[in-house]
């Protein structure tokens, strides 16, 4: 991938470019909350996403963008360890992903997660 760098009056925002680009794989907002169950669509996809319970469906033909990574393999890592980030557990690991996830195909994300592999 090619990291587009542009410039401001104030300073290079490479961050903020390579923040866009990686929110936008799939162009699916974090506060999107998809279908309880996938009855009724033709072809749908499971989407990980930031809720209670973690997932919800769309029909494929809904996803805005990159629907052809759909059917691949990706590994999903969410942004942040939100919850004792950098604090040492009862094992003595640092936990710096709160989550870190398969997802097969047939699945997608919002911008809640982010791709690192596919």
């Amino acid at each position: 991938m090619a990291l587009a760098t542009t410039t401001t009056s104030t300073s290079t925002s490479t961050s903020r470019v390579r923040a866009e680009h990686e929110q936008s794989t799939f162009s699916i907002r974090t506060k999107f909350r998809g279908a309880q169950s996938s009855d009724g669509m033709a072809q749908p996809v499971l989407l990980y996403l930031y809720q209670n319970g973690g997932t919800g469906f769309i029909a494929r033909d809904a996803v805005p963008r990159n629907v052809d990574w759909v059917d691949q393999w990706k590994v999903f890592l969410s942004r942040t360890a939100s919850e004792h980030g950098g604090q040492t557990d009862k094992s003595g690991t640092k936990r710096v992903f709160s989550r870190i996830l398969i997802g097969g195909p047939g699945t997608a994300r919002t911008e809640t997660y982010l791709v690192v592999g596919r």
